[in-house]
């Protein structure tokens, strides 16, 4: 007998053997408006009812990008701004690093020496806010170039449709990341520098913490 799944099906079989048992919890508190989504401060509203309902022509393109949007289910965090991700549309397994912000390392270990690297000042931090998305469902879009030479897809993630709504500008506002633009991925680099500046001039997460 032959087994088949939707991609759906899949993805939530892939989930539970990576240990991301069950749907999330939406969090939201009925105050979101899709129009500004999610705001720079106070608590970030999540809900997969709202990113399963967009399409793709909903979220906001760049002038040239190289592939069409993705949707996709984050299955691990590696730091604030890396991540590993299934496809909805095919089920593959993908590793993600977000266009346009750089946050601080995490704890890394060299598996041929053994060596531990420790985590940079406000890595932790950078990490546990996009933690927030580990088994949720996201969109990506993308920019002028797809994949950097590790393989990682480049992209900016989505919650919603709104401004608020892409993480790469709320890890830059929130003072989880740095500014970091990387040619030919520049489309959205004026606003996150705008945002990383005025995270800064309010000394908000790294920019206090790591003077």
């Amino acid at each position: 007998m032959v087994l088949r799944f939707s991609n759906r099906a899949l993805i939530a079989l892939l989930l539970g053997l990576t240990g991301c048992l069950g749907e999330p919890e939406p969090v939201d508190d009925g105050t979101y408006d899709p129009e500004v989504g999610n705001l720079f401060e106070g608590s970030i509203q999540l809900s997969d009812q709202r990113v399963l309902e967009l399409e793709a022509s909903d979220l906001p393109s760049t002038p040239a990008p190289c592939q069409p949007p993705q949707r996709v289910v984050i299955t691990n965090i590696t730091d604030g701004d890396t991540f590993a991700a299934v496809r909805e549309s095919d089920s593959q397994p993908i590793d993600v690093r977000m266009i346009g912000v750089d946050t601080p390392e995490t704890e890394k270990r060299n598996d041929e020496t053994g060596e531990i690297t420790p985590a940079e000042c406000y890595g932790n931090e950078a990490w546990a806010f996009t933690e927030l998305l580990r088994g949720r469902y996201v969109w990506l879009t993308y920019d002028a170039e797809c994949q950097d030479h590790f393989g990682r897809d480049l992209a900016y993630v989505w919650v919603g449709s709104g401004p608020g709504d892409m993480w790469n500008r709320q890890l830059a506002a929130r003072g989880f990341a740095e500014p970091l633009t990387i040619e030919p991925n520049s489309s959205n680099a004026p606003v996150i520098a705008e945002d990383s500046a005025a995270a800064q001039a309010a000394g908000l997460g790294l920019w206090s913490a790591c003077e």
